[in-house]
């Protein structure tokens, strides 16, 4: 393990004293005076549960954004508010079913997934034709 760590190779995270308390010492390395727990599938599996596991990876995926989310204008739709800049808790959802929500205003399909010809047929009943035009147009709905 001492050895992924030198050489960053496999998923090494730091971890804090505090979720060190609930795991044995066999997964963690110390270097430079910050302690690192190497993951691997017996640790993952049989030592960690599910609030240390989404604690370990709310930490990780903090070392790559911001973490910021941008502010809401006046433009944006009351409906929106509440989903706008938050990752979902819940699994489910896609970009079609947050393309739908937004045009819809539909919560019961939040946290569904959308198959693409559900997509088509909802944008359809909803006023929304395919055009071959290349001029976007206020509310227009850009799929690729």
């Amino acid at each position: 393990m001492e050895f992924q760590v030198t050489t960053h190779r496999g998923l090494v995270l730091p971890i804090s004293v505090e979720q060190m308390k609930h795991l044995s010492n066999e997964a963690i390395v110390e270097k430079d005076g910050t302690h690192l727990i190497v993951l691997h599938s017996k640790n993952w599996n049989d030592e960690l549960d599910i609030e240390m596991r989404h604690s370990l990876l709310l930490d990780y995926a903090k070392e790559w954004d911001r973490w910021e989310g941008e502010p809401g204008d006046d433009s944006i739709a009351s409906h929106l508010a509440d989903y706008a800049n938050r990752f979902s808790i819940q699994e489910g959802s896609n970009c079609f079913t947050a393309t739908l929500f937004a045009v819809t205003g539909n919560e019961q399909i939040v946290h569904q997934w959308v198959h693409p010809e559900t997509f088509l047929q909802t944008l359809k009943r909803s006023g929304y034709e395919t055009v071959k035009d290349n001029t976007l147009r206020p509310n227009d709905i850009l799929t690729l």
